[in-house]
This record gives structure tokens, C-alpha cells and sequence, in this order.
């Protein structure tokens, strides 16, 4: 399931504006961190000034409600081809965001068809809380949609402080 972002939510990264293009919720989530396997994850999409593709990939655990995630599923489509614009105010990027802003980053890919490649990955190295009746609600309409666990094939993953 993915909503698409209007407006501009910019995230600085190597130095050029990047646009927040589109949210994924995935179940479970596609990275493992520390070979931990998490329930579900959200993945921020942005486009970069030259095409580039960036995710931002935020791995949640079962805990408490996610206040992010409650505000955004307010708006979330009812059905395929159900649209639903998804308004400015709403999203504040930094309320879906660990406060340990520390995190892994890798040269990988689009994880659906046709994979390309060359996407700047960023994984959040501390996980985020999402309530159970949320996962729940998130597997009732969407089934798992994430690609199994990939092996690194000698790719480099760099930690940031």
C-alpha cells in the first residue's frame, strides 16, 4: 500500500534537496536489522534533483498506537482504485522518525518490478512503536507485500553515527 505526497517535504541528503514522493507501509518489513525480522515497516520515497531514487526505509515493532501512523491512515484509500490526496498539514515526517536519527545505508534497489537499481537505501537503525490493531488493519487490506530478504552479494553497508 503506498500513498502519494504533494507539496514539498525535503530531506537534505548529500547535499541536494530530495522530495518526499510517496509512503509504503510494508508487512513485514524488507530489512532485517542485527537479523532482526520486524512485523512491519514504512518507507519513505523521495526523489532526488537529477531522478535519483532514496528510501528511507523505518522498521517498526509491536508496542504502542503510532500517532503518525493513525493520522495518515485517516486518509488512507478504501479499495484499488480508491484515490485519496493525502493534505500537507498532515504530514510532518519527523513525527514517524526514531529519535535516534542513526541508521545503515546501502546501494540497492526498488524492491518491486522491475527492481532497479542503483536507489540509495537508508535503514533506521532504532525501530519505531505501531499498535497491533494497526498492523492489523494494515494486513487486512493490503497482503504481505515484501520481498524476502535479499543477500548482500559483497554490497557495502555503512553505518552513520
Amino acid at each position: 500500500m503506498e500513498l502519494k505526497v504533494e507539496g514539498d517535504s525535503i530531506l537534505t541528503l548529500r547535499g541536494l534537496p530530495w522530495r518526499l514522493v510517496r509512503l509504503q507501509f510494508r508487512h513485514p518489513a524488507e530489512e532485517r536489522v542485527h537479523q532482526h525480522n520486524y512485523p512491519m515497516a514504512t518507507d519513505l520515497v523521495y526523489q532526488g534533483p537529477d531522478g535519483q531514487t532514496a528510501v528511507v526505509s523505518v522498521p517498526m515493532q509491536l508496542g504502542s498506537t503510532n500517532a503518525f501512523i493513525t493520522r495518515i491512515w485517516t486518509h488512507m484509500p478504501l479499495d484499488v482504485q480508491d484515490s485519496v490526496r493525502l493534505p500537507q498539514p498532515v504530514l510532518s515526517v519527523d513525527e514517524l522518525l526514531p529519535q535516534d536519527r542513526r541508521y545503515y545505508q546501502y546501494a540497492g534497489s526498488i524492491t518491486q518490478p522491475p527492481c532497479t537499481e542503483g536507489v540509495l537505501r537508508i535503514v533506521m537503525k532504532t525501530p519505531v512503536n505501531v499498535g497491533p490493531a494497526q498492523l492489523r488493519m494494515l494486513q487486512r487490506v493490503s497482503p504481505p507485500n515484501a520481498r524476502p530478504v535479499q543477500a548482500s552479494n559483497g554490497r557495502l553497508v555503512r553505518e552513520a553515527q
